[in-house]
Protein backbone atom coordinates (compact mmCIF):
# COMPACT_ATOMS: atom_id res chain seq x y z
CA UNK A 1 0.00 0.00 0.00
CA UNK A 2 1.08 3.89 -0.77
CA UNK A 3 1.78 6.18 2.04
CA UNK A 4 -1.53 7.95 1.07
CA UNK A 5 -3.73 4.61 1.12
CA UNK A 6 -2.29 3.71 4.93
CA UNK A 7 -2.75 6.93 5.81
CA UNK A 8 -6.49 6.63 4.64
CA UNK A 9 -6.35 2.93 6.04
CA UNK A 10 -5.63 4.38 9.74
CA UNK A 11 -7.58 6.95 9.57
CA UNK A 12 -10.93 5.06 8.44
CA UNK A 13 -10.01 2.96 11.98
CA UNK A 14 -9.27 5.97 13.99
CA UNK A 15 -13.16 7.43 12.50
CA UNK A 16 -14.77 3.77 13.27
CA UNK A 17 -13.28 4.23 16.96
CA UNK A 18 -14.61 7.13 17.41
CA UNK A 19 -17.75 6.92 16.47
CA UNK A 20 -18.23 3.38 17.79
CA UNK A 21 -17.36 4.91 21.16
CA UNK A 22 -19.82 8.34 20.72
CA UNK A 23 -22.80 5.48 19.36
CA UNK A 24 -21.90 3.59 23.01
CA UNK A 25 -21.99 6.42 25.32
CA UNK A 26 -25.21 8.21 23.71
CA UNK A 27 -27.06 4.79 22.99
CA UNK A 28 -30.00 5.70 25.49
CA UNK A 29 -30.60 9.13 24.84
CA UNK A 30 -30.77 8.12 21.20
CA UNK A 31 -33.36 5.66 22.08
CA UNK A 32 -35.03 8.10 24.07
CA UNK A 33 -35.43 10.76 21.65
CA UNK A 34 -36.12 8.29 19.06
CA UNK A 35 -39.52 7.12 20.93
CA UNK A 36 -40.11 10.98 21.77
CA UNK A 37 -39.85 11.80 18.02
CA UNK A 38 -41.98 9.28 16.73
CA UNK A 39 -44.62 9.83 19.19
CA UNK A 40 -44.53 13.40 18.69
CA UNK A 41 -44.65 12.92 15.10
CA UNK A 42 -47.20 10.79 14.82
CA UNK A 43 -49.44 12.59 17.06
CA UNK A 44 -48.90 15.85 15.03
CA UNK A 45 -49.77 14.19 11.63
CA UNK A 46 -53.13 12.47 13.86
CA UNK A 47 -54.01 15.99 14.67
CA UNK A 48 -53.41 17.30 11.05
CA UNK A 49 -55.62 14.48 9.79
CA UNK A 50 -58.11 15.28 12.37
CA UNK A 51 -58.57 18.91 12.33
CA UNK A 52 -58.52 18.71 8.84
CA UNK A 53 -60.95 16.04 8.09
CA UNK A 54 -63.71 18.12 10.52
CA UNK A 55 -62.76 21.86 9.28
CA UNK A 56 -63.88 19.91 5.32
CA UNK A 57 -67.36 18.69 7.21
CA UNK A 58 -67.88 22.00 9.28
CA UNK A 59 -67.09 24.04 5.62
CA UNK A 60 -69.64 21.57 3.59
CA UNK A 61 -71.74 21.99 6.20
CA UNK A 62 -71.29 26.31 6.17
CA UNK A 63 -72.13 25.94 2.39
CA UNK A 64 -75.00 24.57 2.94
CA UNK A 65 -76.21 27.07 5.40
CA UNK A 66 -74.53 30.59 3.95
CA UNK A 67 -71.67 30.35 7.00
CA UNK A 68 -68.08 30.09 6.82
CA UNK A 69 -66.12 27.40 7.52
CA UNK A 70 -64.78 29.73 10.93
CA UNK A 71 -68.25 30.17 11.60
CA UNK A 72 -68.76 26.69 11.98
CA UNK A 73 -65.88 25.62 13.36
CA UNK A 74 -66.17 28.42 16.18
CA UNK A 75 -70.29 27.51 16.44
CA UNK A 76 -68.62 23.91 16.72
CA UNK A 77 -66.32 24.65 19.83
CA UNK A 78 -69.02 26.56 21.91
CA UNK A 79 -71.66 23.08 21.37
CA UNK A 80 -69.10 20.50 22.10
CA UNK A 81 -68.27 19.18 25.44
CA UNK A 82 -67.04 15.70 27.49
CA UNK A 83 -69.79 13.99 26.30
CA UNK A 84 -70.64 15.19 22.94
CA UNK A 85 -67.40 14.78 20.88
CA UNK A 86 -66.28 17.27 17.98
CA UNK A 87 -67.27 14.24 15.54
CA UNK A 88 -70.71 13.93 16.78
CA UNK A 89 -71.10 17.57 17.00
CA UNK A 90 -70.14 17.67 13.14
CA UNK A 91 -72.09 14.91 12.14
CA UNK A 92 -75.37 16.40 14.03
CA UNK A 93 -74.52 19.44 12.12
CA UNK A 94 -74.68 18.39 8.85
CA UNK A 95 -78.05 16.05 9.69
CA UNK A 96 -79.40 19.33 10.89
CA UNK A 97 -78.94 21.38 7.87
CA UNK A 98 -80.34 18.83 5.78
CA UNK A 99 -83.25 19.11 7.71
CA UNK A 100 -83.57 22.64 6.55
CA UNK A 101 -82.07 24.50 9.71
CA UNK A 102 -80.21 27.61 8.55
CA UNK A 103 -79.73 29.53 11.86
CA UNK A 104 -76.62 28.51 13.62
CA UNK A 105 -78.03 29.18 16.89
CA UNK A 106 -81.27 27.02 16.51
CA UNK A 107 -79.19 24.13 15.68
CA UNK A 108 -76.73 24.96 18.57
CA UNK A 109 -79.89 24.16 20.61
CA UNK A 110 -81.34 21.44 18.53
CA UNK A 111 -77.73 19.72 18.55
CA UNK A 112 -77.72 20.16 22.29
CA UNK A 113 -81.27 18.71 22.51
CA UNK A 114 -80.22 15.42 20.35
CA UNK A 115 -77.11 15.29 22.58
CA UNK A 116 -78.91 14.66 25.98
CA UNK A 117 -81.49 12.74 24.58
CA UNK A 118 -78.73 10.45 22.81
CA UNK A 119 -76.94 10.26 26.57
CA UNK A 120 -80.36 9.85 28.18
CA UNK A 121 -80.93 6.41 25.97
CA UNK A 122 -76.97 5.46 25.03
CA UNK A 123 -76.60 6.72 21.96
CA UNK A 124 -75.08 9.40 19.73
CA UNK A 125 -76.37 12.38 18.81
CA UNK A 126 -76.20 11.98 15.10
CA UNK A 127 -78.16 8.49 15.82
CA UNK A 128 -80.96 9.94 17.27
CA UNK A 129 -81.16 13.00 15.02
CA UNK A 130 -80.66 10.56 11.55
CA UNK A 131 -83.57 7.98 13.58
CA UNK A 132 -86.41 10.94 14.60
CA UNK A 133 -85.51 14.18 12.03
CA UNK A 134 -87.25 12.63 8.81
CA UNK A 135 -90.67 12.11 11.43
CA UNK A 136 -90.16 15.31 12.34
CA UNK A 137 -90.46 16.37 9.05
CA UNK A 138 -92.91 13.43 7.91
CA UNK A 139 -95.49 15.05 10.79
CA UNK A 140 -95.04 18.63 10.42
CA UNK A 141 -93.29 19.36 13.44
CA UNK A 142 -91.05 21.48 14.45
CA UNK A 143 -87.44 20.59 14.99
CA UNK A 144 -86.74 20.39 18.76
CA UNK A 145 -84.61 22.80 20.60
CA UNK A 146 -85.16 21.58 23.75
CA UNK A 147 -84.39 18.29 25.50
CA UNK A 148 -87.73 18.70 27.07
CA UNK A 149 -89.16 18.20 23.87
CA UNK A 150 -87.81 14.76 23.46
CA UNK A 151 -88.55 13.75 26.82
CA UNK A 152 -91.37 11.31 25.13
CA UNK A 153 -88.77 9.59 23.37
CA UNK A 154 -87.11 9.07 26.60
CA UNK A 155 -90.18 7.26 28.44
CA UNK A 156 -90.64 5.56 25.29
CA UNK A 157 -87.53 3.96 25.48
CA UNK A 158 -87.84 2.90 29.30
CA UNK A 159 -91.05 2.40 29.54
CA UNK A 160 -91.81 -0.26 26.65
CA UNK A 161 -88.35 -1.17 25.24
CA UNK A 162 -88.80 -0.21 22.69
CA UNK A 163 -85.81 0.93 20.85
CA UNK A 164 -85.55 4.41 18.83
CA UNK A 165 -84.27 2.62 15.87
CA UNK A 166 -87.77 0.24 15.66
CA UNK A 167 -89.48 3.25 16.45
CA UNK A 168 -87.79 5.70 14.25
CA UNK A 169 -88.48 3.21 11.38
CA UNK A 170 -92.02 2.84 12.22
CA UNK A 171 -92.93 6.15 12.05
CA UNK A 172 -91.06 6.75 8.57
CA UNK A 173 -92.96 3.97 7.44
CA UNK A 174 -96.18 4.40 8.61
CA UNK A 175 -96.35 8.51 8.17
CA UNK A 176 -98.94 8.06 5.32
CA UNK A 177 -100.87 5.75 6.63
CA UNK A 178 -100.81 7.24 10.25
CA UNK A 179 -101.65 10.91 8.52
CA UNK A 180 -104.86 9.08 7.05
CA UNK A 181 -105.75 8.02 10.78
CA UNK A 182 -104.84 11.44 12.33
CA UNK A 183 -102.32 9.70 14.29
CA UNK A 184 -99.58 11.46 16.04
CA UNK A 185 -96.39 10.56 16.91
CA UNK A 186 -97.33 11.10 20.94
CA UNK A 187 -100.48 8.72 19.60
CA UNK A 188 -97.94 5.51 18.69
CA UNK A 189 -96.26 6.09 21.95
CA UNK A 190 -99.05 5.90 24.04
CA UNK A 191 -100.18 2.75 21.71
CA UNK A 192 -96.80 1.04 22.58
CA UNK A 193 -97.34 1.52 26.15
CA UNK A 194 -100.57 0.19 26.00
CA UNK A 195 -99.43 -2.56 24.55
CA UNK A 196 -96.27 -2.91 26.76
CA UNK A 197 -98.93 -3.75 29.22
CA UNK A 198 -100.18 -6.07 27.48
CA UNK A 199 -96.65 -7.93 27.44
CA UNK A 200 -95.58 -6.61 23.76
CA UNK A 201 -92.06 -4.82 23.77
CA UNK A 202 -89.42 -4.36 21.88
CA UNK A 203 -89.42 -5.19 18.30
CA UNK A 204 -92.21 -7.93 18.54
CA UNK A 205 -94.74 -4.06 19.64
CA UNK A 206 -93.61 -2.08 16.60
CA UNK A 207 -93.98 -4.83 14.32
CA UNK A 208 -97.34 -5.50 15.65
CA UNK A 209 -98.38 -1.31 15.77
CA UNK A 210 -96.92 -1.35 12.23
CA UNK A 211 -99.75 -4.01 11.50
CA UNK A 212 -102.52 -2.62 13.32
CA UNK A 213 -102.30 0.63 11.40
CA UNK A 214 -102.09 -0.96 7.97
CA UNK A 215 -105.24 -2.90 9.22
CA UNK A 216 -106.76 -0.01 10.50
CA UNK A 217 -106.54 2.24 7.20
CA UNK A 218 -107.52 0.04 4.93
CA UNK A 219 -110.43 -1.13 6.73
CA UNK A 220 -111.50 2.20 7.94
CA UNK A 221 -111.65 1.30 11.84
CA UNK A 222 -109.95 2.68 14.84
CA UNK A 223 -106.42 2.00 15.69
CA UNK A 224 -107.48 1.19 19.22
CA UNK A 225 -110.16 -1.20 18.22
CA UNK A 226 -107.93 -2.93 15.81
CA UNK A 227 -105.75 -3.56 19.02
CA UNK A 228 -108.51 -3.94 21.61
CA UNK A 229 -107.13 -0.96 23.56
CA UNK A 230 -109.53 1.52 25.55
CA UNK A 231 -109.55 4.94 25.74
CA UNK A 232 -109.08 4.38 29.63
CA UNK A 233 -105.73 2.93 28.75
CA UNK A 234 -104.83 5.26 26.11
CA UNK A 235 -105.57 8.36 28.46
CA UNK A 236 -103.67 6.51 31.40
CA UNK A 237 -100.69 6.43 29.52
CA UNK A 238 -100.76 9.60 27.77
CA UNK A 239 -101.29 11.47 31.42
CA UNK A 240 -98.06 9.42 32.08
CA UNK A 241 -96.24 10.27 29.37
CA UNK A 242 -97.16 14.17 29.47
CA UNK A 243 -96.07 13.87 32.89
CA UNK A 244 -92.51 12.98 32.42
CA UNK A 245 -91.02 16.68 32.18
CA UNK A 246 -87.29 16.65 33.28
CA UNK A 247 -86.74 12.80 32.16
CA UNK A 248 -84.03 13.24 29.47
CA UNK A 249 -82.02 15.83 31.42
CA UNK A 250 -81.93 13.41 34.95
CA UNK A 251 -81.12 10.27 32.79
CA UNK A 252 -78.37 12.13 30.78
CA UNK A 253 -77.15 13.55 33.85
CA UNK A 254 -76.84 10.45 35.86
CA UNK A 255 -75.36 8.52 33.29
CA UNK A 256 -72.74 11.48 32.19
CA UNK A 257 -71.82 10.66 36.12
CA UNK A 258 -68.93 8.16 34.60
CA UNK A 259 -67.17 10.58 32.91
CA UNK A 260 -63.71 10.13 33.91
CA UNK A 261 -60.26 12.75 34.07
CA UNK A 262 -58.99 11.09 31.02
CA UNK A 263 -62.20 11.46 29.07
CA UNK A 264 -61.78 14.96 29.77
CA UNK A 265 -58.40 15.33 29.07
CA UNK A 266 -59.08 13.73 25.53
CA UNK A 267 -61.84 15.96 24.82
CA UNK A 268 -59.77 19.24 25.59
CA UNK A 269 -57.30 18.02 23.22
CA UNK A 270 -59.80 17.55 20.29
CA UNK A 271 -60.64 21.06 21.37
CA UNK A 272 -57.39 22.31 20.72
CA UNK A 273 -56.62 20.37 17.93
CA UNK A 274 -59.62 22.25 16.18
CA UNK A 275 -58.67 25.42 17.33
CA UNK A 276 -55.08 25.34 16.20
CA UNK A 277 -55.63 23.85 12.75
CA UNK A 278 -54.88 27.00 11.34
CA UNK A 279 -51.08 26.77 12.78
CA UNK A 280 -50.91 22.65 12.96
CA UNK A 281 -51.58 22.18 9.22
CA UNK A 282 -49.06 24.17 7.57
CA UNK A 283 -46.29 21.99 10.01
CA UNK A 284 -47.42 18.58 8.45
CA UNK A 285 -43.74 18.21 6.85
CA UNK A 286 -42.56 18.86 9.97
CA UNK A 287 -44.17 16.04 11.96
CA UNK A 288 -43.34 13.96 8.94
CA UNK A 289 -39.60 14.45 9.34
CA UNK A 290 -39.96 14.15 13.07
CA UNK A 291 -42.04 10.74 12.52
CA UNK A 292 -39.32 9.30 10.15
CA UNK A 293 -36.30 10.42 12.51
CA UNK A 294 -37.74 8.50 15.36
CA UNK A 295 -37.45 5.07 14.11
CA UNK A 296 -33.92 5.59 12.55
CA UNK A 297 -32.64 7.07 16.21
CA UNK A 298 -34.20 4.33 17.72
CA UNK A 299 -31.75 1.77 14.98
CA UNK A 300 -28.81 4.03 15.67
CA UNK A 301 -29.12 2.78 19.54
CA UNK A 302 -28.70 -0.51 18.80
CA UNK A 303 -25.97 -2.50 18.47
CA UNK A 304 -26.98 -3.40 14.64
CA UNK A 305 -27.15 0.31 14.29
CA UNK A 306 -23.82 1.27 15.43
CA UNK A 307 -21.84 -0.72 13.76
CA UNK A 308 -23.62 0.14 10.60
CA UNK A 309 -23.16 3.72 11.50
CA UNK A 310 -19.39 3.03 12.16
CA UNK A 311 -18.63 1.21 9.05
CA UNK A 312 -20.29 3.50 6.76
CA UNK A 313 -18.59 6.55 8.71
CA UNK A 314 -14.83 4.54 8.01
CA UNK A 315 -15.41 3.11 4.90
CA UNK A 316 -16.06 6.41 3.30
CA UNK A 317 -12.70 7.50 3.31
CA UNK A 318 -12.24 5.56 0.22
CA UNK A 319 -14.63 7.82 -2.09
CA UNK A 320 -12.26 10.63 -1.53
CA UNK A 321 -12.16 13.48 0.56
CA UNK A 322 -15.70 14.93 -1.19
CA UNK A 323 -17.69 11.37 -0.09
CA UNK A 324 -16.04 11.42 2.79
CA UNK A 325 -16.83 14.89 4.08
CA UNK A 326 -20.34 14.32 2.36
CA UNK A 327 -20.59 10.82 4.84
CA UNK A 328 -19.33 12.89 8.13
CA UNK A 329 -21.92 15.62 7.14
CA UNK A 330 -24.63 14.02 6.35
CA UNK A 331 -24.41 11.36 9.44
CA UNK A 332 -23.78 15.05 10.92
CA UNK A 333 -27.38 16.13 9.84
CA UNK A 334 -29.13 13.02 11.12
CA UNK A 335 -27.63 12.08 14.36
CA UNK A 336 -28.07 16.26 14.97
CA UNK A 337 -24.73 16.63 15.62
CA UNK A 338 -22.14 19.16 15.09
CA UNK A 339 -19.38 17.74 13.66
CA UNK A 340 -16.64 19.62 15.65
CA UNK A 341 -18.16 17.41 18.50
CA UNK A 342 -16.45 13.95 16.93
CA UNK A 343 -12.72 15.69 17.42
CA UNK A 344 -11.92 15.36 14.29
CA UNK A 345 -9.96 17.20 11.78
CA UNK A 346 -11.99 16.68 8.54
CA UNK A 347 -9.54 18.84 6.73
CA UNK A 348 -6.60 16.69 7.30
CA UNK A 349 -8.78 13.56 6.41
CA UNK A 350 -9.68 15.08 3.37
CA UNK A 351 -6.01 16.02 2.65
CA UNK A 352 -4.81 12.61 3.29
CA UNK A 353 -8.24 10.91 1.08
CA UNK A 354 -7.34 12.98 -2.06
CA UNK A 355 -3.52 11.42 -1.50
CA UNK A 356 -4.91 7.94 -2.15
CA UNK A 357 -7.64 8.95 -4.57
CA UNK A 358 -7.01 7.88 -8.09
CA UNK A 359 -5.60 10.43 -10.16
Amino acid sequence: LSEGEKAVDATGKTLEQKIGAWADKYSKQLRTVGIAFTAIGAAGMKMVDTSRELNAQLGATGITIGKSTKEMRDLALSTTDVTFPLESVTKTFELLSKAGIRNIAEMKLSAKAFDSLADATGSSAEVVADLLLPAFKLFGQAIPTTSRELDKFTWLTKNTLVDLSDFGTLLTRMAPYMDDLNLSMDDAIVTLAALSEQGIVGTAATLKLRTAITQAASEGKQLKDVLGITNEEMDKYRAQMESATGITDKYADQLNTNVTILDKLKQKFSEITLSASGFLEPLEPLFTTITALGPAMIFLSTSMGKATLSFIAARAAILGPYGLLAALIGIAIVLGLNVSKLNLNIGELAQKSNEAAPA
